[in-house]
């Protein structure tokens, strides 16, 4: 992750308000998502850091998500395939895949701590964006 500092925090605030609207509603606003991604692109082409191609690819995993979203019927939500597609613009594709997995990691983990305990049944929806605001926050630890 070859972010600023500025970047990241904008990213943290933008899946934080993203994260609280998921578990408060089950639905994701793309407000915040579209308006971070578009701070940090400006301040990657300001820094004279913006690659369009990597930030493309980036929002490719997005709109691979919102495919297989509309595949399964919205197992995977659209408003996740959107979050990613904007993170995608500011991370790049690497970096936006790792987060992706990483996401993935810690939320496969709670499902199936849910399903053993049997707080959780199989077909239970469980919000995502809040282990996409906890993978990213163990990335930045990671990468700083």
């Amino acid at each position: 992750m070859k972010m600023g500092k500025i970047q990241e925090m904008i990213l943290l605030l933008m899946l934080a308000m993203a994260a609280q609207e998921d578990v408060r509603t089950g639905k994701i606003s793309m407000v915040p998502p579209a308006l971070g991604a578009a701070l940090c692109v400006g301040f990657q082409i300001v820094a004279g850091e913006f690659r369009p191609g990597d930030a493309a690819l980036g929002a490719g995993v997005g709109f691979m998500l919102l495919l297989i979203g509309y595949a399964s019927r919205q197992a995977v939500g659209y408003g996740d395939g959107l979050l990613f597609a904007a993170t995608g613009c500011c991370l790049g594709s690497t970096d936006n895949v790792v987060l992706l997995l990483c996401s993935l990691l810690m939320c496969s983990f709670y499902s199936m701590v849910m399903l053993v305990s049997r707080r959780k049944k199989r077909n239970d929806r469980i919000v995502f964006v809040p282990f996409v605001l906890g993978g990213f926050v163990l990335l930045t630890g990671v990468y700083w």
